[in-house]
């Protein structure tokens, strides 16, 4: 019978440190997504800025790591940023409205409404990006210190 307990308490233990794990794993996932976004609007602006290139053409150039880091999940390359949108696992629920609301309007209009268009979701997401970078130290501590005290609390009442 104390076998059982102390095998119960071993494994709450070990869910605790794997939820604290996850839950890290997802905050950094949300930090090195939103970097990904950032660095995948800044090529997209460069090619249309400089060459004159459609969306769904300068998408088409993009490298397919920097798709991954995205979060895009498919291996043909989109065709427009809606599907790229869409194809995504978004880590950061705030992430996600402001790359929705840069989807609702790019590519419908002249090509410096869209840069300029461009410029203002590259603020919107390097600040989203800041304060993401601000929060990860005590996110991770907050994560961790939750997890593992509820799992210790846990392995009281049990024992």
């Amino acid at each position: 019978m104390l076998y059982y307990r102390i095998a119960g308490a071993v494994i709450v233990a070990i869910s605790g440190v794997a939820g604290a794990y996850i839950l890290n794993s997802s905050a950094k996932g949300a930090l090195i997504q939103a970097e990904a976004f950032i660095s995948l609007l800044r090529s997209l602006r460069s090619d249309i800025e400089c060459f004159a290139m459609p969306i769904p053409k300068a998408l088409g150039r993009c490298p397919a790591e920097l798709y991954r880091r995205c979060g895009y999940q498919s291996d043909v390359p989109p065709e427009s940023i809606q599907q790229l949108l869409e194809g995504c696992r978004i880590w950061d629920g705030e992430l996600r409205g402001r790359l929705e609301g840069f989807c609702r309007s790019v590519g419908r209009g002249y090509r410096e409404e869209q840069l300029a268009l461009f410029d203002y979701c590259l603020g919107q997401l390097e600040e989203r990006r800041r304060v993401l970078g601000d929060q990860l130290p005590s996110k991770r501590k907050m994560n961790s210190a939750l997890c593992l005290s509820g799992a210790l609390a846990i392995v009281i009442l049990l024992i």
